[in-house]
């Protein structure tokens, strides 16, 4: 562990467990909709760093010419159009900074695993658990989930620190899909070790 804390990349936690925070980043995170689950991933990023548990930061990041980006994408060709997500505007909102040994791991597609180093990190470190909390529930955290289904890992879901823009979505989300395969737990819970774990 580094003098501040922070659990390095070169240690693995007792439980082999890993806090994902999702895409809370400048655009996404500092939306209105998006401040709860903001402040209730503070929360949890606290509560993992006194359990040494390894914590990962995940941001979208084009190439600067956006030849990542395809014209079929209507999520994300409007980017390239607009010229909206430049290398140097993809940063963490203010209320994340990754302290030593937390990575931030950059993609460019909705899924956490695509076009990134998330796996080969979760791999070398042997995570077999992984905690989820991000913004916007309808996209990186629904593809975190179906990939950590894919993946066999074991997953907690903080559902209130996800958020979407259709609140009626990420309800629907929370409460009927993502208990299939997840424990959903709210973050106060799961960081003062006291979660009551939702079924579907």
């Amino acid at each position: 562990m580094s003098s501040d804390g922070a659990m390095r990349l070169d240690t693995v936690t007792d439980d082999r467990s890993a806090l994902l925070l999702m895409d809370f980043q400048v655009g996404v995170g500092d939306q209105p909709w998006a401040q709860t689950a903001v402040a209730n991933a503070r929360l949890a990023l606290t509560a993992a760093r006194e359990r040494q548990m390894l914590v990962v930061y995940t941001k979208v990041a084009f190439a600067p010419d956006y030849l990542d980006v395809s014209p079929s994408s209507k999520a994300f060709w409007p980017y390239r159009q607009g010229d909206l997500l430049r290398p140097e505007a993809s940063r963490l909102v203010d209320e994340f900074e990754p302290a030593a040994g937390e990575p931030v791991v950059e993609k460019n597609r909705f899924s956490p695993f695509a076009g990134s180093r998330l796996g080969s990190i979760l791999r070398s470190q042997r995570v077999s658990k992984v905690v989820l909390a991000g913004v916007s529930t309808s996209g990186v955290v629904l593809a975190a989930f179906t990939m950590g289904e894919n993946l066999d890992l074991g997953m907690t879901l903080l559902s209130d620190a996800c958020a979407d823009p259709d609140g009626d979505l990420h309800d629907s989300l929370a409460g009927r899909l993502f208990p299939r395969s997840a424990e959903t737990v709210a973050a106060a819970d799961w960081a003062a070790g006291t979660a009551r774990v939702a079924r579907p």
